[in-house]
């Protein structure tokens, strides 16, 4: 009633099986899903980066890959004993990927997601001794990366979310004492149609799938059409605007080849929007300088993407306000101007 969609123990896992079990029975009579992070801190013991040639290299304590593999097996087993769902949060393995595949197989309730920066980058990363490399699970090894990518083209792996956790450029100034974390809605999806959807390795509209419609499914939330009366919870994106993703207020997946920007890029001549649903709207593309009071498009999306307003205003979704984005002289936004019916 109060909308939460999800438990989770993301930061504090549960250390106790039988503690988890009851979660997940209670969890689904409450129509909760119940989201592992799958740690146990006993194995971590205080490491921040992942166990291997690079934390000895560095010398630093590293993260031993038993700790997650060893949870999402336990994880696993109770969904298969108590014949309840559970979701595993940010795969980073290639042991867990194994594991994955064989409960799907079996018909285990379990699904999964991962984020793009387990299918993109390394701990090489961590050899510049960077914090803002270093995040939980870590990044792991080639054959991690290369066992991710299988997954989620295969569809072993359900979604591909964000796990954004950003902290200040301060916090992340000091590489061992750092917090765990890394900025991910700003090049989640330009980095997944990079990697993914630019070398041929999967659609359009799987990406679509993994990372809209599936989490909105296994979460009950609704939206992710355009039918009239939904939620005009929209992203537009230009598919090959090519961009450089640079470090500018502490970035962490910096000096990529990025495709998908989200300006320069036709819209609907009409499209129906009120206080977040539908009813009729013209679209016209205004130079930035443009003296027109028209309604600038907002969304999570385009905020998200680095832009910002010259002030505040409400962007959940499509929400209007006069504000304009700060953008280059010679960038072009796209904004919607409202219609009087008699327009229409």
């Amino acid at each position: 009633k109060a909308g939460a969609v999800a438990v989770s123990d993301d930061g504090r896992p549960v250390k106790n099986a039988r503690i988890m079990g009851e979660a997940m029975i209670k969890a689904h009579y409450a129509g909760l899903r119940v989201i592992s992070h799958c740690e146990d801190l006993d194995i971590i013991n205080g490491g921040i980066i992942n166990a291997g040639k690079i934390s000895r290299e560095l010398g630093v304590k590293g993260m031993s890959r038993t700790s997650e593999n060893i949870v999402t097996c336990r994880e696993i087993q109770l969904a298969n004993d108590l014949e309840m769902p559970i979701h595993i949060a940010h795969v980073s393995t290639k042991e867990v990927v194994t594991l994955l595949r064989n409960a799907v197989r079996h018909g285990v309730m379990v699904t999964s997601e991962t984020a793009p920066h387990y299918f993109t980058l390394t701990e090489e990363k961590l050899l510049s001794r960077d914090a803002d490399y270093r995040m939980n699970p870590p990044l792991r090894c080639d054959d991690d990366v290369q066992a991710i990518t299988e997954a989620v083209v295969d569809g072993t792996i359900d979604c591909i979310v964000t796990d954004h956790a950003p902290h200040s450029a301060e916090e992340k100034s000091d590489f061992e004492k750092a917090p765990n974390g890394v900025v991910g809605l700003e090049t989640s999806l330009a980095v997944t149609l990079t990697q993914l959807y630019h070398t041929g390795r999967m659609s359009l509209m799987k990406i679509v799938r993994m990372m809209c419609e599936t989490p909105r499914r296994l979460l009950g939330i609704e939206g992710g059409s355009l039918e009239e009366g939904n939620s005009a919870d929209i992203a537009i994106v230009d598919l090959n605007e090519e961009f450089d993703y640079r470090m500018s207020v502490r970035r962490q997946l910096l000096n990529l080849k990025n495709f998908g920007d989200i300006i320069n890029v036709p819209l609907p001549k009409k499209m129906d929007l009120e206080e977040g649903k539908v009813f009729d709207f013209l679209c016209e593309t205004v130079k930035l300088g443009n003296e027109k009071e028209d309604y600038v498009i907002g969304g999570d999306a385009l905020l998200n993407s680095g832009f910002k307003p010259k002030q505040p205003f409400n962007y959940s979704g499509f929400n209007f306000s006069n504000s304009r984005m700060l953008l280059d002289n010679d960038s072009r936004v796209y904004y919607l101007k409202k219609v009087d019916s008699e327009e229409k």
